[in-house]
């Protein structure tokens, strides 16, 4: 009775012994396994602009795909990829990611059932910015307006012309603009998309477009000769040439004769009129041309205008 009491017990021993000896191997096989099926740690991380597509790029990994985490403003976020170049422009439009943010970017690899993951790789700094999309312009039949879509992230527009072998621009807030109000001429037109933030560059141009501007001339706002017999002239803009009477003999001024000042709104315009001044009513108007045409008032300059 005793020898079978203690065979008894020495066969629970084994057996217990066994199960256990059994337990440890098998999680020592599941350490070697996940072990060998961990993915390794993150390599380098890199972020580039191609076009108006942002991307976070690392090494292509075979049966792998990515964690990429961001940490910025105090918030963290992580965003699965089956891809190694990562474009996050679509989630900096929506909002999840923020333009002009400085980041703090890493990565890790996943195994293919998305249970194992690797270590996080070194941290990179990076602050979103992009180039705006450029507008496709167009002028209508016709030929007085050009308009456009709005582009995602403008906040106004800058249309420019060419003058000669100048080129001029002027900010427009909506998305159409009526070619009259441009110097007129044979003008090539384009319009780029802008913003006031930091984070936006401008585009590139659009498309240009070549048309015929005829442009009416506005009235001078206002005029006076100082007490060297300079006339002053305020105008809202510059104009081909003056035409000045003096009493019954009419004058034409050109613009080299003159010298112009920019105001905050307009121009400041200066010329001598000693020698053609000899009291008496002035007037003066702008002088057109075959595209820029004037059909207001004279602004009268008179003796009593002299200060």
């Amino acid at each position: 009775m005793l020898y079978n009491t203690i065979v008894s017990k020495t066969k629970k021993i084994i057996i217990s012994c066994s199960v256990i000896g059994g337990a440890i191997l098998i999680l020592v096989a599941c350490l070697l396994l996940v072990f060998l099926l961990k993915p390794k740690q993150g390599a380098e991380l890199e972020a580039k602009t191609v076009g108006n597509h942002i991307y976070i790029c690392t090494q292509p990994e075979q049966e792998r795909t990515f964690k990429f985490k961001f940490v910025g403003d105090g918030v963290e976020k992580v965003f699965d990829s089956v891809s190694s170049q990562f474009d996050i422009t679509e989630l900096l439009w929506s909002g999840e990611l923020s333009f002009g943010t400085e980041y703090q970017i890493s990565y890790c690899l996943v195994e293919p059932t998305g249970i194992l993951a690797g270590e996080f790789s070194e941290e990179i700094s990076f602050v979103p910015t992009i180039r705006l999309d450029a507008p496709a312009i167009t002028l209508d039949e016709q030929g007085s307006t050009i308009s456009w879509q709005e582009v995602r992230g403008a906040e106004y527009y800058v249309l420019y012309y060419n003058d000669g072998g100048n080129t001029i621009s002027c900010k427009v807030e909506g998305t159409s603009f009526g070619v009259s109000q441009i110097k007129g001429g044979e003008r090539q037109i384009y319009v780029t998309s802008s913003s006031d933030q930091t984070y936006f560059y401008e585009s590139e141009m659009s498309n240009v477009i070549s048309c015929t501007v005829e442009h009416q001339l506005a009235e001078f706002e206002s005029a006076y000769i100082d007490e060297q017999l300079n006339l002053h002239i305020i105008a809202a803009e510059i104009p081909p040439a003056i035409t000045m009477f003096v009493g019954e003999t009419e004058y034409t001024v050109e613009m080299q004769q003159c010298h112009v000042v920019a105001l905050p709104q307009g121009y400041e315009i200066e010329f001598s009129v000693k020698l053609v001044y000899g009291g008496g009513e002035i007037t003066v108007c702008p002088k057109g041309d075959d595209f820029n045409i004037f059909s207001g008032e004279p602004t009268t300059v008179s003796e009593n205008n002299l200060v």
